[in-house]
């Protein structure tokens, strides 16, 4: 999407591949496909690593490209000039513009809102269009069908999976906030994050808490071999494959759904919890 010598230009020479980065030197998280709502559009997601210490002062910069008529107007107005939302601990600054029929994000983590990185955003934003214009990039988005499903909203999804306490699950983030591009992929109609957490008033001394989130990709079905590269496939009722990296069904780790078009991700909890509800999310979306 970027040549390197554009890359070495705006991060310094030495920058990584994200996900490279995350498997060699980050922060232990396992090497895993994420899934990519914005292939489902036509549009593709790429992230570098900035050298430490960086002559650039970027920690990252990750490009999102998408065709224009997907990415709705408010999102790129709220974005025509950088700005920068809370993630976690961190702050993360986006700038968007549109060319030639290519809606185009960059955005990177800052320390501040003073530290907005304007410039560099809007370079990387200069790349991807020449990059766009000299390659003839044509989106090929999937066709909605009527098969596509989130499996609900989120507050049928949590209803399904209210038997499995004896207390309550609060719908929201434990911590932190949905972002930006949450909002964007949701409102497009192919993808729905649905996070939930034990409510501490109304948990039982003796039940587990839980953290966990029910992830849907309406007309998912084309990333489903990546995602599960390596997974063990498992039992779910109603589904037409399942697959996890957990294999134990006390070890924590992501459960993959299918039912052959959509795909569903619970994430955050043991295998045999994540079982439990992805059982009670598809029995609730046939009846």
């Amino acid at each position: 999407m970027i040549a390197s010598e554009t890359l070495d230009a705006l991060l310094g020479d030495g920058w990584k591949d994200y996900d490279q980065w995350l498997a060699e030197d980050g922060p232990g998280i396992p090497d895993r496909v994420a899934a990519a709502p914005e292939g489902t559009l036509g549009g593709v997601e790429c992230r570098w690593k900035a050298p430490d210490e960086s002559a650039s002062g970027l920690f990252d910069l990750r490009v999102l490209a998408l065709p224009a008529g997907a990415m709705p107007a408010s999102f790129v107005q709220a974005f025509a000039t950088p700005a920068c939302d809370a993630s976690y601990d961190s702050l993360v600054c986006r700038l968007v513009r549109v060319e030639d029929g290519v809606a185009i994000l960059a955005a990177t983590l800052a320390a501040s809102e003073e530290e907005r990185h304007g410039d560099a955003l809007t370079r990387g934003i200069d790349a991807v269009a020449a990059s766009a214009r000299e390659q003839g990039v044509t989106a090929e988005p999937v066709t909605p069908t009527d098969a596509w499903s989130t499996n609900g909203t989120c507050d049928e999804v949590g209803g399904a999976v209210a038997d499995l306490t004896d207390g309550t699950f609060s719908a929201g983030y434990w911590e932190g906030s949905e972002q930006p591009e949450q909002t964007l992929f949701a409102e497009a109609g192919v993808a729905q994050d649905c996070p939930m957490y034990s409510d501490s008033e109304t948990i039982p001394e003796d039940e587990t808490f839980r953290i966990f989130t029910v992830s849907s990709y309406p007309g998912g079905q084309w990333m489903w071999s990546d995602l599960v590269d390596g997974a063990t496939a498992v039992e779910v009722d109603g589904a037409a494959a399942a697959a996890s990296f957990a294999t134990a069904d006390d070890e924590a780790g992501d459960l993959y759904v299918t039912d052959g078009v959509n795909i569903l991700i619970v994430g955050g909890a043991d295998v045999a919890f994540n079982i439990d509800v992805a059982e009670r999310v598809l029995a609730r979306s046939v009846e």
